[in-house]
C-alpha cells in the first residue's frame, strides 16, 4: 500500500508538469487535499485547514495562466509566493538565531532559497512549460545527475573554475 507521502508527491508531479484547464482546477484542489491529509494529519482542525487550499492559477492580463500551484483559497496567496516573502530577509530572525545559533546569514540564505526551489518545483509554470513537457525518460535522467556530480566534483577539485 502507497504511504500518504508517496501519494501526495505524485499528485503535486503529476500537476506540476502540466497546466491544468480552468474546468479541471476543482479536481485538481480535490486530489491535492486528499493527499495533504493522507501525508499530514485528520485530527482537529486538519479538515478545515486543508479545505482553505486549492490548486490555483494565477491569469496574466489575457486571462492565460502563467504559473499554478497550492494556494490559499480567495485571495490566491500561492506557498512558494508567501515563502518567498517569509525567507526573503538578509538577516535571520531573531527565532530562528534562538533556535539555530550557529546559523549564519549566508547559510539561512542558502538553506531558504534551497527551500525555496523544492516548494516551487510543486508548481506549474508557463515559462517553463517548454522544458518540462513530455515524459521523463529515465536514461537521460540518470545521464543528467550523472554528469552533474561530475561538474560537483570538478568545482571542489577546481572551485575558481566555477567563479
Amino acid at each position: 500500500m502507497p504511504g500518504g507521502k508517496q501519494i501526495l508527491l505524485e499528485v503535486l508531479r503529476e500537476l506540476s508538469q502540466r497546466r491544468t484547464d480552468a474546468a479541471d482546477l476543482g479536481e485538481a484542489s480535490e486530489r491535492v487535499r486528499a493527499g495533504l491529509l493522507l501525508h499530514g494529519s485528520t485530527g482537529g482542525d486538519a479538515w478545515e485547514a486543508v479545505d482553505d487550499f486549492s490548486w490555483s492559477s494565477s491569469l496574466n492580463q489575457d486571462g492565460e495562466p502563467t504559473k499554478q500551484g497550492l494556494a490559499l483559497t480567495g485571495e490566491k496567496v500561492f506557498l512558494a509566493d508567501l515563502f518567498e516573502a517569509i525567507a526573503g530577509t538578509d538577516s535571520v530572525p531573531e527565532h530562528v538565531t534562538r533556535e539555530f545559533p550557529h546559523l549564519t546569514p549566508e547559510r539561512y540564505r542558502r538553506a531558504t532559497y534551497f527551500m525555496w526551489l523544492i516548494l516551487s518545483s510543486a508548481q506549474w509554470f508557463e515559462e517553463l512549460s517548454s522544458v518540462e513537457s513530455g515524459p521523463l525518460d529515465l536514461a537521460e535522467k540518470e545521464q543528467l545527475i550523472e554528469g552533474y556530480i561530475q561538474k560537483l566534483r570538478h568545482f571542489r577539485e577546481c572551485p575558481e573554475d566555477f567563479r
